[in-house]
């Protein structure tokens, strides 16, 4: 009976080294006080590493915060790359069809442009104000091994993309919003969707805004940092599901609106 307890207790101590020697790796990236990789438990809190290495900086935007995944990382590379090849075998032989023959060559060669250019990819949605987190609890982002988390200094931009002959930046300015960012981009007519446009907002989330002058919005202010999305007008099927999904990762991944393209 002895040695069993003895035995038992062996093992607990054991277990609990094992445990306690259980650490998780995360990256902080951007405008924290400090930066680098940092050790955490599994599944700890994004708040308690925030607070470990100080908080962030002045020139920080926590709206545009961004949290970098492994496994939604692999989903989005699996996505991208079937779109890639799908867009570049329909420049190589539009004969075939893969594609809708409205949707312009020099359109599908900026996507490919965009897609070579994407530097990483597997952004989730996570607060990360501290404010907010403290405020509503169930906001708090749990992290997992690997995660990259970027804090992005304030933008002063706002990007209209898409369906578009061209990719605006546009001057962020008190009250700017999704109607007025639409009219200052040309849209492709022929296959732009003028009822609604996606927007992507600097913490990742996406929505869906009615532009049309029966069903528009009036007050739809935006902040920096926004992508508002010409969609592809979905009666042209398949080309507009793929472009569309295609169009809204590469905004929620790019990082162009921050830079504002280097103005």
């Amino acid at each position: 009976m002895r040695l069993f307890a003895i035995a038992v207790l062996i093992c607990f101590i054991l277990l609990s080294q094992v445990h306690a020697q259980e650490r998780i790796t995360v990256n902080l990236e951007g405008q924290w006080s400090k930066t680098g990789a940092f050790s955490t438990v599994p599944n700890g809190r994004l708040s308690d590493v925030i607070r470990f290495v100080g908080g962030i900086k002045k020139e920080a935007f926590p709206f545009g915060g961004r949290l970098y995944r492994l496994s939604q990382s692999k989903e989005d590379s699996v996505f991208i790359s079937k779109a890639r090849q799908k867009i570049a075998l329909h420049i190589e032989s539009p004969e075939q069809g893969l594609l809708d023959e409205r949707v312009s060559t020099l359109l599908l060669q900026r996507l490919i442009a965009q897609i070579d250019s994407l530097d990483r990819s597997g952004r989730v949605v996570a607060e990360l104000d501290m404010l907010v987190t403290q405020a509503k609890p169930e906001k708090e982002t749990f992290l997992q091994q690997g995660d990259l988390i970027v804090m992005p200094p304030r933008p002063q931009f706002v990007m209209v993309t898409g369906a578009v002959e061209e990719s605006k930046f546009l001057k962020h300015q008190y009250g700017t919003n999704v109607l007025d960012s639409v009219k200052e981009a040309v849209t492709i007519g022929e296959i732009a969707d003028k009822d609604v446009v996606s927007v992507v907002y600097p913490n990742g989330e996406l929505a869906v805004w009615p532009v049309a002058y029966w069903n528009r919005v009036p007050e739809n202010h935006i902040p920096p940092g926004t992508t508002v999305i010409v969609r592809v007008d979905e009666s042209l099927g398949e080309t507009a599901e793929l472009l569309n999904g295609l169009f809204i990762k590469l905004a929620q991944n790019q990082q162009e609106v921050e830079r504002g393209a280097g103005k």
